[in-house]
């Protein structure tokens, strides 16, 4: 089986000889399944929670304590071999928060693995629709009030993240792309380039423990992109998949090191970090920043992030846009060249109709992103309930 995929363990086996956690978890799970299972769309019938054999692909999760930066440097960012590892963790600090030391978690998850979610569920609060709504783009997390009013506030945001891959010697047919577990675009590759472009998602939940103590959670996807024939979409994924490849134009992160790491600091970017887990991870580990007062500040690496790939995108698009323009410019003004300038200009004028409209999608994308990038952290906020809307294209 391919070093990238793994057998999720069973709750079963997880929670053996604990039945408590074992009847919490499983309750959670069933939730989640049940929530996932209300909207019929292919993404969500990809959650983490559906049952199936085939392997998924492997999750990744940190911890970084923020309060204490006087543990060791091994010691941050803390890594779990198993749901039960950070259950007995969470259930520690759970109990060392009875103490007068404040405690501020930062947890950094690439892709979800269902008993971690579970543990996170069950143990901080987090509601199953935060995990199911990251599986899919189109799906909007609300927070509602106890009078079940929507509530404008920082415990939780979603973001699409624009991404690009390049599809090379595939063959005619309808085709699902994943990042990681998530389904992230479906296309046909008879009537596509060999360019795809698709949306990641990045989701943020903070939740407040009471007594200046805190965790920030933040889910991203995987850096690498596979595809699967959509009649066929369930099949072993170690197997079958085919991998995307990245495509050289883009690189984003070289505006990274300027803009989140201190001046002074040597840092090279290397290809992995186009990784957003392994960005984040390596900031925070050489971070030597003040601890952040709230957990919607601890997102600040993440945002910075996301600004800098959208930054880059909407200026490869400006780009593109320059390149039709120049390639309609003609100075030969004889009748065969003037034939073909006009085909040119037929052909380029059909490409900034969808350019267009692209970016006007972008544009609300970009000023829903700047509305959820504000802080309005209210840790007195009480939350009853959430709700998940489709958004539409």
């Amino acid at each position: 089986m391919d070093l990238d995929f793994y057998y999720p363990e069973k709750a079963e086996e997880c929670w053996a000889g604990d039945p408590y956690m074992l009847e919490k978890t499983k309750d959670y799970g069933k939730q989640a399944r049940e929530f996932g299972e209300s909207f019929d769309h292919i993404p969500t019938d990809h959650h983490p929670w559906v049952d199936n054999d085939n392997p998924r692909w492997l999750p990744r999760l940190r911890l970084f304590d923020l309060e204490d930066r006087s543990l060791p440097t091994t010691d941050q960012p803390q890594q779990f071999e198993s749901a039960r590892d950070l259950y007995s963790f969470l259930r520690e600090s759970r109990t060392a928060r009875e103490n007068p030391k404040r405690q501020k978690h930062l947890i950094i998850l690439e892709d979800i693995d269902p008993r971690f979610a579970e543990v996170l569920g069950v143990m901080l609060g987090v509601p199953p629709a935060f995990f199911i709504s990251h599986c899919d783009t189109q799906l909007s997390l609300s927070i509602l009030d106890s009078t079940y009013a929507k509530v404008r506030s920082s415990r939780h945001w979603k973001i699409r993240v624009p991404s690009r891959r390049v599809a090379k010697d595939l063959p005619g047919g309808d085709f699902i792309l994943f990042a990681g577990n998530c389904v992230r675009s479906c296309y046909d590759v008879d009537n596509t380039s060999s360019f795809q472009d698709y949306d990641t998602a990045v989701s943020y939940w903070g939740q407040d423990h009471g007594e200046d103590s805190w965790t920030a959670i933040i889910v991203v996807d995987p850096w690498q992109a596979y595809v699967l024939p959509a009649n066929d979409s369930w099949r072993d994924p170690s197997e079958a998949a085919i991998y995307l490849d990245k495509v050289e134009e883009f690189e984003c992160l070289r505006a990274l090191s300027s803009i989140v790491m201190a001046q002074g600091t040597s840092y090279t970017v290397r290809p992995q970090k186009e990784s957003m887990f392994d960005f984040l991870v390596e900031a925070h580990e050489r971070s030597s920043h003040e601890c952040p007062l709230d957990p919607f500040l601890a997102t600040a690496y993440a945002r910075n992030f996301v600004a800098a790939v959208w930054e880059d995108y909407i200026a490869h698009d400006i780009r593109a846009i320059q390149g039709l323009v120049w390639n309609n410019q003609e100075i030969d003004n004889t009748y065969s060249a003037i034939q073909a300038r006009d085909r040119r200009i037929i052909t380029g004028y059909q490409e900034l109709i969808v350019k267009r409209y692209v970016m006007n999608f972008h544009r609300k994308i970009i000023t829903d992103i700047a509305w959820a990038f504000q802080s309005r952290w209210d840790s007195s906020l009480p939350v009853s309930s959430c709700k998940c809307i489709r958004q539409t294209r």
